[in-house]
């Protein structure tokens, strides 16, 4: 045996990068190293994984390659360091040097025999409780005996204990708390799942649920991302369950459901969604079809003001999953249409129905749903931009230029532009005298008083672009618009950069704040005589504020 000896190869790297990469190789981020007399790769963990590559020419470095960004530029890389000292702490054997690479760890393990192989792992297992439970898991056959269960509800304990001694998880330990519950959930379940042990599964993920909803979080939404995977877990098991065994599992979710009566208990919520969404066979729907009735019958019983989110909410949310709930179940289509029309004033039907004509590529039905919508919640202005964009959507799939150009004027009337999309597009649809007309109107609209000066810029309207921003002169909007109104205003607002650092400097007593306001400084100096009234500034500056050594260095840097 013998190390490798790749000559002077540091001689290619700044002593800044060779430490870098010194630092990589010390600790241990250098993977996958295999050496042959010709070339040397290796995987190196940084903030991404890269793939390094040197060349060899007579034992010594003739090329590197790596794949992160600095090197793409030419560079040698502290990638490239690190794999260099761990090749030259390599052993090269004589097989090595003859050109072959040597073995890696997945050849040595294809080369062990059954024997060893099992008492490699039993040695590995002895002291091992998490690799003594994923063998049990991976290599188990059927149900898991009570024994066995009881260790994984353990398990469960286990992971809480920490975190549970109060009933409370304050905001830095929940996400390590959710870590510990997910990392459970992701070895534990998966494999229960393949061995088919549907109820013993169920009940598993259901302990680690109920635990997390009674435990308070400072941070709600590490005990929401919990839940949520517990929810998930659910729906697998639903997924790969055997049909005879799906009328029992639906039942279990009743069950569950019903203890909890009262709905503010979150698990509530989470029993009703898996019964309401993961469940198809035709039984489960008849019965999610009777409980929609119930809901919907005691929603309409209560009379409750329309206007309310609440009852609009779950009201239309359980309209619209009762339509689908027929549409599963192969109701006639005359009595799908009919309940639809039925309750065709509900604004989460017609949203259904909208998206549908969308989806469908039928615009015009699309286009007479919008309106019907815009007629019928008038009184709704949180409903009504939507509908108002949908139909310019609509209109421009149709081809109907006409009522595109008409939905364009619509909504810039009617709501706050906060950009010029929809302005652009209408002037688009015009020509030049009707946009001359058009766009004095729309400087006079309260829904685009937002974007006047950007209207105003774009249009190179710049006497009233000028006259606007005089009325809260400020150097930010200048500096936003100082492109358009140079050609015409370059001396008005040279003397506005000159006033305003003149006024600027007194109060200011940072590096920081000294260079923020230099940069105006030297924006006036582009201007026509503006060079030596920079100048002259700059030097009265020195002049009245000697103590003020920062201030000197940064004009320096300015050029001043």
């Amino acid at each position: 045996m013998r190390k490798m000896d790749l000559g002077n190869w540091r001689d290619f790297f700044s002593s800044k990068i060779y430490k870098r990469g010194e630092h990589y190789y010390e600790e241990g981020d250098v993977h996958n190293l295999e050496c042959t007399k010709k070339q040397i790769t290796a995987d190196v963990y940084g903030s991404d994984i890269y793939e390094v590559t040197i060349d060899l020419e007579d034992g010594q470095v003739d090329g590197m390659d790596c794949t992160c960004p600095y090197a793409e530029k030419g560079e040698c890389c502290k990638h490239m360091v690190a794999v260099l000292l761990a090749a030259e702490d390599e052993e090269l054997d004589e097989t090595t040097a003859a050109g072959q690479k040597k073995a890696s760890w997945q050849d040595i393990l294809q080369r062990l025999s059954e024997s060893d192989l099992r008492n490699f792992v039993f040695q590995l297992a002895e002291d091992d409780r998490d690799l003594q439970k994923q063998i049990v898991l991976d290599f188990s056959k059927g149900k898991p005996s009570a024994q066995e269960m009881h260790q994984y509800e353990r398990e469960i304990d286990r992971v809480l204990a920490p975190y549970d001694l109060l009933g409370y998880i304050e905001w830095d330990a929940s996400k390590d708390f959710a870590d510990k519950v997910i990392d459970y959930l992701s070895s534990t379940i998966p494999p229960l799942i393949k061995r088919s042990c549907t109820m013993e599964v169920l009940e598993l993920v259901n302990i680690m649920a109920v635990n997390v909803a009674d435990i308070s979080f400072e941070d709600e939404d590490d005990q929401q991302l919990c839940l949520d995977e517990c929810r998930a877990y659910w729906a697998d098991i639903i997924g790969h369950a055997k049909r005879e065994d799906v009328p029992k599992i639906h039942q279990w979710f009743i069950q569950q459901m019903d203890a909890i009566k009262n709905k503010g208990n979150e698990l509530y919520g989470y029993y009703e969604e898996v019964l309401y969404n993961d469940f198809d066979d035709p039984a489960s729907l008849k019965w999610k079809l009777a409980r929609l009735d119930a809901e919907i019958e005691h929603h309409e019983s209560a009379k409750s003001d329309p206007n309310d989110w609440n009852y609009g909410y779950t009201y239309g949310t359980n309209l619209v999953m009762r339509i689908h709930t027929m549409q599963q179940l192969g109701y006639p289509s005359t009595d799908i249409e009919q309940y639809i029309q039925d309750h065709y004033e509900n604004r989460q039907v017609r949203d259904m129905l909208i998206s549908e004509a969308f989806k469908e590529n039928d615009y015009p039905k699309a286009i007479k749903l919008l309106r019907d919508s815009q007629a019928l919640d008038d009184d709704k202005d949180y409903c009504q931009q939507g509908y108002s964009t949908k139909l310019i959507h609509a209109y421009q799939a149709l081809g109907d230029d006409e009522g595109y150009k008409q939905a364009l004027w619509e909504n810039i009337q009617h709501f706050n532009q906060d950009d010029l999309e929809q302005v652009s597009a209408l002037k688009a649809c015009c020509d030049a005298d009707e946009w001359d007309t058009l766009k004095q109107k729309i400087l006079q609209l309260p829904s685009c008083r937002y974007l006047r000066q950007r209207f105003l810029a774009e249009e190179k309207m710049v006497d009233e672009l000028w006259a606007d921003l005089q009325k809260n002169l400020n150097p930010y909007d200048v500096d936003q618009y100082e492109d358009v109104l140079k050609d015409k205003y370059g001396n008005a607002i040279r003397d506005y950069y000159a006033a305003y650092v003149k006024k600027t400097m007194p109060g200011l007593n940072s590096r920081a704040q000294y260079r923020n306001c230099i940069v105006y400084l030297k924006k006036l100096s582009t201007y026509p005589e503006g060079l030596h009234l920079a100048r002259k500034i700059a030097q009265e500056w020195r002049e009245t504020y000697r103590s003020r050594r920062a201030m000197k260095d940064e004009l320096s840097k300015a050029g001043f």
